[in-house]
């Protein structure tokens, strides 16, 4: 293994602890493949990959279901599950086009210099 890819799987692994929230966001398929991936990428052996691959091919399977309706669920509450930002119609990209309108003329108003209201008189 590349020293780049030592680096990526160690920033992986650090992300990965970062968003566990045990037992709240997890399951026991989650953490085998939690186990199976740091030990995979460390280059260390995985010995229940040989002794169980059906074993851990099903909490790959089931890891990967959970995935995807949690991609489905964020897409239905209007969340791009790549970037987690929301996602916009047309009609709501338009809005904020007015909005944003609307706001830089009332700024460039206030900007402008104040009519003289004394008179010529300081």
């Amino acid at each position: 293994m590349s020293q780049a890819d030592r680096r990526r799987a160690r920033n992986q692994i650090r992300r990965i602890n970062r968003a566990r929230r045990f037992p709240y966001n997890t399951c026991g398929a989650s953490r085998h493949m939690q186990m199976i991936g740091e030990a995979l990428a460390s280059g260390q052996p995985y010995p229940m990959l040989d002794e169980e691959p059906e074993h851990c091919g099903l909490s790959m399977l089931s890891v990967v279901e959970c995935l995807f309706k949690a991609r489905s669920l964020l897409l239905k509450h209007g969340i791009n599950p790549a970037s987690g930002y929301p996602i916009e119609s047309p009609a709501h990209a338009a809005w904020h086009a007015r909005q944003e309108a609307l706001l830089t003329a009332a700024l460039a108003a206030k900007a402008a210099p104040l009519p003289d209201n004394t008179g010529g008189k300081s």
